[in-house]
């Protein structure tokens, strides 16, 4: 049976449905339930990462580490080109579990794990084009520019979330 009573904190909405006060939940039947539009909003927080002008970067950093690495020489399959797509990749990807945190600390370790698969990225460029010459200055300049606008925002992410600036270039 469904209470229709008017009790403290609650609010009778008709058909034994209630609100509590200060709370977006319904009460049916003794189960809270969620209005749709609190399902619509943390659906669409999950994708709000991709909004962030950071993210799109480091993404676009990501795509082309992997056209780059698509020409290197078959035996470093497994070596080089596997850990320098790895370190792209979990500069997005940080970023984006970083995004879905919601205390700001925990927001600033995901960037700054970012932040660090960024330097080891780039340690990976510059051993790629000075010592290996596996890619060309063209490309080389190419992935230097992105990492550096990548590192820029990143870093003021970092800041905005109270997070010191963090041993990359800026």
């Amino acid at each position: 049976m469904l209470a229709t009573s008017n009790m403290e904190g609650t609010r009778d909405m008709g058909q034994g449905t209630r609100r509590l006060k200060n709370s977006r939940s319904i009460v049916r039947e003794g189960k809270p339930t969620f209005p749709l539009s609190l399902v619509t909003c943390h659906l669409s927080q999950r994708k709000g990462f991709r909004l962030l002008n950071v993210w799109s970067k480091a993404d676009e950093l990501a795509y082309q580490v992997y056209k780059v690495t698509k020409t290197f020489p078959k035996h470093e399959m497994f070596g080089l080109v596997s850990q320098m797509r790895r370190s792209a990749v979990s500069v997005p990807a940080n970023i984006a579990e970083g995004y879905a945190h919601y205390t700001n600390r925990e927001k600033a370790r995901f960037y700054k794990i970012a932040n660090a698969s960024l330097a080891e990225l780039e340690y990976y460029i510059y051993f790629t084009y000075e010592r290996l010459n596996y890619i060309n200055k063209k490309q080389h300049d190419e992935l230097v520019e992105l990492r550096d606008e990548t590192g820029k925002m990143l870093n003021g992410l970092i800041r905005t979330t109270g997070g010191q600036r963090y041993g990359t270039r800026s």
